[in-house]
């Protein structure tokens, strides 16, 4: 076992990076990486693996596709080259033995955004893709995912987001665009959807949520130039100019909203490319302070915020290139873990994979198999 404490500021990092003295005895292939004194993340190495080094996955997405109750599994892959995106089923244990490619051909996919486009029931799909539009594939109900048209124009698609903007009950489509196109498509989503520019700004990463309590669709773009994100909040009809959080020297490429300090309003949980991971601070839909919550040599694609152990408070994991990492947002001195490997992962996703009603978490990396991670509570042996 190899087991690293560092320092940062006041806050002591603890860094597992092969738990080996805790490989429970049932199995010999399986890593327990405790996370707190109550909570571990388990890997099996022989089974939670699943594409290769050569698909260059970019985005990974959980939802239930195949309408049996489970949570299957999207990996959306390509980046800059044609690949095959791939469809895992769930056989609602957290073990997928049937996979199919989704859609005729194989293209530059990253992100992805499950949702019911159609108003049928059943969980449809929606690509950005580098150098094409948005590919939108439609579910038969039962899992298969059939090519429906595109979106949008050709460009350098980054990543996705779902929201009703304007509240007529349909789900609209949001995409960040890197080379500046980012926009806003009005459901019902399909090929004849009404899109709306958004921003002209270099943005990989979006998210929505209500930041200012006016009950209103807001959006965060995460930029790769000009300055960390923009913030854009609606005013009921449209949304004003961008706030601009952060500076051009802290590159982002995932933004989460989440509680972080527990005052009551949405904070800006950000992964950097350039600098130390932060949370910009939110007070009334302004962002003028920030507490580093990772180190400054850490490089950080991809973010989900999911309160891990059930204390009512955010917590957060990076997908990173290098060690990913997670950040138990303990009262008084956040705790950071690194779980082994050295990929460089763009994407993660977060659900509960085996159905045991706790989170579990899926990497996607471009320069591997992606893996599954399942949380435990301490004395848990399954």
């Amino acid at each position: 076992m190899k087991l690293a404490t560092l320092k940062t500021g006041t806050v002591s990092v603890v860094s597992v990076l092969l738990a080996a003295c805790a490989l429970l005895p049932a199995h010999a292939d399986r890593l327990v990486i405790p996370l707190t004194d109550t909570e571990s993340l388990t890997h099996f190495e022989e089974f939670n693996w699943f594409g290769g080094e050569n698909d260059f996955s970019a985005g990974i997405s959980f939802a239930d596709f195949d309408g049996d109750g489970d949570l299957d599994i999207v990996s959306v892959n390509g980046r800059h080259w044609p690949v095959a995106d791939v469809l895992l089923l769930n056989d609602g244990k957290g073990h997928f033995p049937m996979a199919a490619e989704i859609g005729e051909w194989r293209t530059t996919g990253y992100g992805g955004c499950p949702a019911d486009i159609d108003d049928d029931g059943d969980m449809d799909l929606l690509v950005p893709r580098d150098w094409l539009p948005v590919a939108v594939f439609r579910n038969d109900g039962a899992g298969h995912l059939t090519e429906a048209g595109e979106i949008g124009e050709a460009s350098a698609a980054r990543d996705c987001a779902m929201a009703d903007i304007n509240k007529d009950g349909a789900a609209d489509l949001i995409i960040a665009d890197r080379k500046g196109g980012s926009f806003i498509a009005l459901g019902p989503l399909g090929p004849d959807a009404r899109t709306v520019q958004l921003s002209d700004l270099p943005a990989v990463g979006v998210t929505t949520g209500d930041l200012n309590d006016d009950g209103e669709v807001d959006m965060v773009l995460a930029l790769r130039g000009d300055a960390t994100l923009a913030v854009f909040l609606s005013n009921g009809d449209g949304y004003a100019a961008p706030v601009l959080v952060g500076n051009a020297e802290w590159e982002s490429r995932s933004v989460a909203l989440g509680d972080w300090d527990g005052d009551g309003d949405l904070d800006l949980v950000t992964a950097i490319l350039s600098g130390a991971n932060r949370v910009f601070l939110n007070e009334g839909g302004r962002f003028p302070r920030a507490a580093l919550i990772g180190p400054e040599d850490e490089v950080s694609q991809g973010l989900r915020v999911i309160d891990l152990n059930a204390d009512g408070r955010p917590d957060a994991i990076f997908a990173n290139e290098g060690p990913n990492a997670v950040v138990m947002n303990i009262e008084g001195l956040p705790q950071r873990t690194l779980l082994p490997g050295d990929e460089d992962t763009y994407d993660l996703a977060v659900g509960d994979m085996n159905g045991d009603g706790l989170p579990d978490i899926g990497f996607a990396n471009s320069d591997a198999s992606n893996t599954l991670f399942f949380l435990k509570r301490s004395g848990d042996t399954e």
